[in-house]
C-alpha cells in the first residue's frame, strides 16, 4: 500500500469520526442547556417570581421565544465545502421550516435561495404556504446545484395571526461518507 493510499484512508476515517462525533456533542450541549434553563425557571417560580423565559401577551403568560406576528430569518447553507488539498466536496442542502407550536398555524410567506455574492438565485416560495401546528415543510437543493456556492443562504419570511413559538428554521447539508451538518437560522427582521 502506498503512502498516499494510507494517508487518504486515515483522512477519510478522521472525517467520518468527526461527522459522527460533532452531532452527538452538539446534541449533548443542547440537552444540558435546556436542563439548566428549566432549573433556573423552576427556582424562580418557587420564589414567586416570573420565570426568565416568560412575558405577558394579552393577559396570558407565554414563553419569551413566542413571536407575535412573524419574522424574516436568514439561514446559512453550503453548496460545497473545500477539503484538504483544495478539492470541492459537493453537498445536498435541505431547508426545513418547522412550526413547533402545538396550537397555532403559521404561514411561510416567501423563501429565497441566495448565493455567496449576496444575490438571489431563485425564489422557492412566492405563494404563501400554511403550516398547521407541528407541521414541517422542506426544500431541497441538489448536490449538483452549485449556484449558491460556499456562502449560500436562504431568506425565510413567515407570519402568524397570534402568539406563536418561534419556529425552528435550519438547513441540513449532507455529503459523501455520511458527512452531515446543520446550520440554524437567525432572525434578521420583522416579516414584510
Amino acid at each position: 500500500m502506498s503512502n498516499s493510499e494510507t494517508d487518504g484512508s486515515r483522512g477519510a476515517s478522521r472525517l467520518g469520526g468527526l461527522s459522527l462525533l460533532w452531532p452527538l456533542t452538539t446534541f449533548g450541549a443542547i440537552l444540558v442547556t435546556a436542563y439548566l434553563a428549566a432549573q433556573v425557571d423552576e427556582a424562580l417560580r418557587e420564589e414567586g417570581k416570573a420565570g426568565p423565559l416568560e412575558t405577558v401577551w394579552s393577559g396570558q403568560v407565554v414563553p419569551a421565544e413566542v413571536v407575535e406576528l412573524g419574522r424574516t430569518t436568514y439561514v446559512p447553507a453550503y453548496s460545497f465545502i473545500t477539503a484538504r488539498g483544495g478539492e470541492r466536496v459537493l453537498l445536498q442542502t435541505t431547508l426545513g421550516v418547522h412550526n413547533i407550536d402545538s396550537v397555532n398555524t403559521m404561514t411561510v410567506e416567501r423563501v429565497v435561495y441566495g448565493s455567496t455574492d449576496g444575490s438571489e438565485v431563485r425564489t422557492l416560495v412566492d405563494t404563501p404556504v400554511t403550516l398547521e401546528p407541528r407541521q414541517t415543510v422542506t426544500f431541497a437543493i441538489a448536490e449538483q446545484d452549485q449556484s449558491g456556492g460556499v456562502g449560500a443562504y436562504f431568506i425565510v419570511e413567515w407570519s402568524a395571526d397570534g402568539p406563536l413559538h418561534h419556529p425552528i428554521i435550519e438547513t441540513v447539508m449532507t455529503g459523501p461518507e455520511g458527512m452531515a451538518f446543520v446550520s440554524r437560522g437567525v432572525a434578521v427582521g420583522e416579516a414584510r
